[in-house]
């Protein structure tokens, strides 16, 4: 239960983050603290009125909005390196090609299903912090209901890529959505003797079955 009430809150924080994208200026000298955090705050209360819940919204538009919006708010190829690790090396350019196809299809149908259901329970921005030289995190609480109880802690992983802010990663209450793919990938690969193929394999197959 806990489970579905942190990734939940996930996907809610991920619509929320990708419609600010849309309408947030980027610092073209790289992120700062407060560029960060209000590219977080600036459209965050349009977000939940604007896109979920809509119901007279078909899947496949819904689809194809969200695709819109996750190839702007997200640096995709940043995530499609991480995550495959020391394999983005051997792999090959038709390799590399389809795997971030598929990561994107995944991501795409996976989330957009539970977010043509989700009505909304609030969230607060409650602060920012330099990571890395190049990266800044912006916290936010997600309330996965009304009374408010039991947030859920995020933490938006946000770059200045070529002068746009974007997300490279995310953080709930303290694991990283990248890194556990980072594992979980290299799983699979070793487990098929080594073949990144095996993996594209395997992103396909799940997300033909979301």
């Amino acid at each position: 239960m806990r489970f579905k009430k942190l990734y939940s809150a996930m996907i809610a924080g991920i619509l929320m983050v990708f419609v600010m994208a849309m309408a947030a200026p980027a610092g073209a000298a790289g992120v700062t603290v407060d560029g960060a955090r209000s590219f977080i705050e600036s459209v965050a209360n349009q977000a939940i009125s604007e896109v979920a819940g809509k119901e007279d919204v078909s899947t496949e538009e819904a689809q194809d909005s969200f695709r819109v919006l996750l190839k702007q708010a997200f640096d995709m190829e940043t995530i499609a390196r991480f995550t495959l690790g020391r394999n983005w090396r051997i792999a090959s350019d038709q390799e590399k090609t389809a795997f971030k196809n598929a990561l994107e299809d995944l991501i795409v149908r996976s989330y957009t299903k539970r977010l043509k259901d989700y009505n909304g329970e609030g969230f607060e921005v409650t602060g920012a912090q330099k990571l890395s030289e190049k990266d800044v995190g912006v916290n936010m609480l997600i309330y996965p209901d009304a009374s408010k109880k039991n947030p859920v802690d995020l933490v938006w992983r946000v770059r200045s890529v070529n002068g746009k802010n974007k997300i490279i990663d995310l953080s709930v209450e303290g694991v990283s959505m990248s890194i556990t793919q980072r594992t979980e990938f290299a799983s699979v690969i070793q487990r098929n003797g080594g073949k990144v193929q095996a993996l594209i394999d395997s992103l396909n197959k799940k997300e033909k079955l979301e």
